[in-house]
């Protein structure tokens, strides 16, 4: 598709508009970035504890049988990519994703869910279901993963394609559902979730794009309703969240960021919304569950009209309902060509501390990164090293994470210990931020996942490569004084 011009607004219609365009024209997204201050991951210690020399380990994805193989850096298909990680324990950890299931069939070019386990020595493939009549819908894919033991995994993602006619032609509105699966020691297991009902005629776009869970019976999963509202192009959304008691998945109101999007915009379309009402355009992209009275969502909104550019949103469940945390949105080092300098800030991951910190990370287009730390009050912006990314639609994975952000995880097993990963690897040691581009220098393209065992011991990947991060303890740092 070539190069995305900065001044393009990557809102929820924007990045659905490129899954159809994806999942069957085999064009893919990543991010170039230049650093402005290059410096390698070391991570720190404390007085007295063990200095940490980064050790690497980058380890091709292998795709099953009909999907293709990473070389040279890159997956040789669109919609092959793992979206997310989880570990149980070192020698237990699952990765899920998508592949490209069905070309061999002679349905074109659609993704199949994907899972793989590493039992301590290799990664493998392991079969997990996918919903009748998905090859009509468009293929699925899986975006997320959180495991809580070896006999109970979680995964999230969707069924369908807003464009499942050949050559990418929308031969008839079709529906995109939820899609969640349970691993239960022994199977992956499709688990019944919900789906927003059919508006005025139109069925809902529905994707589920994170997921996270303080205990097995209190999870939450997120992500976001869209609607083709006809024949102005308009796809206004409004953020999907769904919650596990132990029992059964149940959709959430989310609360509302912006005002009820204005009718006179639909021209002759009629839209009812769900939930909470009318949104503009908004979505979620990321959630960690800390307790069952405290949780954080965040991704971004704009009008749908695109008079202002997308901000930063931050949701924040207080055990009884959803509400929207201010949260603050980047402005550019220098204007646009229309003069302005506000950023289209979209954020796609958020972690928290065992001390409470949260931590969330994103883009400020035109191709930045973005990083925000939330302390017991507010959120601020962080001082985390600013890079420029030119993004373009090459070796992206399926659905939603075609978002072009420069970072894409969180990880924060301490307040002394926070990597983000993406297009780049930052790490924050507690008093300051280091990044590389390279994993002892081999090439890592791009991250989408990441899943930490411990402060120095994590993994990450993308369409291309797993990226195991180790700790070779080279010396210990002395006390100050007697």
């Amino acid at each position: 598709m070539g190069t995305m011009p900065a001044a393009v607004r990557l809102s929820s219609p924007a990045w659905l508009a490129v899954v159809g365009a994806l999942l069957l024209c085999g064009c893919s997204g990543a991010v170039t970035p230049t650093p402005s201050g290059h410096q390698p991951v070391r991570a720190s210690a404390a007085p007295g504890e063990p200095i940490c020399t980064d050790q690497w380990q980058v380890t091709p994805v292998s795709y099953p049988a009909g999907g293709s193989s990473a070389s040279s850096g890159l997956g040789n298909s669109s919609l092959d990519s793992i979206n997310g990680i989880a570990v149980v324990s070192g020698h237990d950890i699952w990765a899920v994703g998508g592949y490209d299931a069905y070309t061999s069939s002679g349905s074109g070019d659609l993704s199949g869910t994907l899972a793989e386990h590493w039992n301590g020595h290799v990664w493998s493939v392991v079969p997990v279901p996918d919903p009748s009549g998905t090859v009509n819908l468009g293929g699925d894919t899986l975006t997320a993963v959180t495991a809580f033991s070896s006999v109970d995994v979680w995964a999230v993602g969707y069924v369908g394609s807003p464009y499942a006619g050949l050559g990418g032609s929308r031969l008839e509105l079709l529906p995109i559902n939820t899609l969640i699966e349970h691993w239960n020691g022994s199977a992956w297991s499709i688990v019944p979730s919900p789906d927003v009902a059919a508006s005025n005629g139109e069925p809902a776009w529905d994707l589920l794009t994170a997921i996270s869970g303080d205990s097995p019976d209190d999870i939450w999963a997120v992500g976001t309703t869209e609607w083709d509202v006809g024949d102005n192009g308009l796809t206004p959304s409004e953020p999907l969240v769904e919650h596990w008691n132990g029992s059964l998945w149940s959709i959430v109101p989310a609360a509302a960021p912006v005002p009820p999007y204005p009718s006179s915009k639909l021209g002759s379309a009629v839209v009812f919304f769900s939930g909470a009402g009318a949104f503009g355009d908004a979505t979620l992209m990321g959630v960690t569950a800390i307790s069952p009275r405290d949780a954080w969502a965040v991704g971004q909104y704009s009008p749908i009209d695109g008079t202002i550019p997308s901000g930063t949103l931050t949701e924040h469940w207080d055990g009884s309902s959803w509400s929207v945390i201010t949260s603050p949105d980047r402005t550019l080092p220098e204007p646009l060509s229309n003069g302005s300098t506000m950023a289209n800030d979209a954020l796609t991951a958020v972690a928290a501390t065992p001390d409470g910190a949260i931590w969330s990370a994103g883009e400020a287009a035109p191709a930045s990164d973005l990083v925000l730390e939330r302390n017991r009050s507010s959120w601020r912006l962080s001082n985390a090293p600013s890079m420029t990314a030119v993004p373009f639609y090459e070796n992206s994975p399926p659905g939603l994470l075609a978002y072009p952000s420069p970072l894409y995880s969180v990880l924060a097993p301490s307040s002394k210990s926070v990597w983000i990963v993406g297009s780049v690897i930052l790490h924050w040691d507690g008093s300051s931020w280091s990044s590389d581009f390279t994993a002892a220098g081999t090439d890592f393209g791009f991250l989408y996942a990441a899943a930490a065992v411990t402060s120095g011991d994590f993994w990450a990947a993308g369409p291309a490569d797993f990226v195991h991060h180790t700790c070779g303890i080279a010396a210990t740092k002395k006390r100050a004084g007697p």
